[in-house]
């Protein structure tokens, strides 16, 4: 009896193995084919990582583009109100000179030309100076309206009113003489009448035309006229009304008309 309970147990035993085992024909899962699918996932992450960063990229270019854009914008404004302030402050400048010229004007008026309750009348000089430094300043006021508001349709007009004739405004023994170039760019002048000495408004300041040679005391006159055939965008000529001889401008300087 002892004997058949242990084949018993022994046969149950073997029939639990055999349930257990291992199909033969169902391999077991390859660590090669687990490590191939890590590494793809890896690529195909580095491969999003390409295509974003080549997105912000892109995007930092077109910023840098608008920012160099803008920096150009800015540098044109800039010049342009460099151009009116350097009017503005010759306007002054004159207003100032026409001023004291009225003045002295009027101290050595003679006797007979005062009217008959004793005042001087005005001097017909002065008043059309002031007439036209009147004239000028608005226009400059336009311009500047006209910048400040962004307006095409003004600065139009005001650009294309100088590029048709240049302007010149007595102040005492100076004067002053100024167009617009084709390119849109304010050139001023200022000459003494009477030793024919001449300057070019740069920078906020004034520099002296060069001359080759000295010039006598006379009565000059100096014309300005845009032109787009020259490199400057303008030309400039000098002449003395008495003797008749004249100069042409050469870069910054005075060459006499041989």
């Amino acid at each position: 009896m002892k004997h058949l309970v242990v084949l018993a147990c022994h046969l149950a035993l073997v029939v639990g193995c055999q349930a257990q085992a291992v199909n033969p024909e169902q391999p077991a899962p390859s660590v090669g084919a687990q490590q191939f699918d890590s590494s793809g996932l890896v690529l195909k992450r580095f491969d999003e990582m390409d295509k974003s960063n080549a997105r912000v990229e892109q995007r930092i270019t077109l910023v840098q583009e608008q920012v160099i854009k803008l920096n150009q914008q800015m540098q044109g404004l800039h010049q342009r109100n460099l151009q009116l302030l350097q009017a503005l402050q010759q306007m002054q400048l004159s207003m100032t000179q026409l001023t004291a010229g009225s003045k002295s004007a009027q101290s050595s008026m003679p006797a007979e030309l005062s009217s008959s309750d004793g005042t001087l009348k005005p001097d017909e000089q002065a008043l059309s100076s002031a007439t036209k430094l009147e004239a000028l300043i608005s226009r400059l006021e336009q311009f500047a309206a006209d910048q400040e508001a962004g307006g095409s349709t003004g600065k139009s007009k005001v650009t294309e009113e100088f590029k048709l004739s240049s302007t010149e405004l007595d102040a005492g023994g100076f004067r002053l003489v100024s167009a617009y170039t084709p390119k849109g760019q304010w050139v001023i002048f200022k000459y003494d009448e009477q030793t024919g000495l001449t300057w070019n408004a740069q920078d906020g300041g004034w520099m002296e035309v060069g001359e080759l040679e000295p010039l006598p005391a006379s009565v000059y006159q100096v014309v300005l006229r845009p032109a787009s055939g020259d490199v400057k965008g303008y030309v400039a000529a000098r002449i003395d009304r008495e003797t008749g001889r004249s100069w042409w401008l050469r870069g910054n300087v005075w060459e006499s008309f041989e």
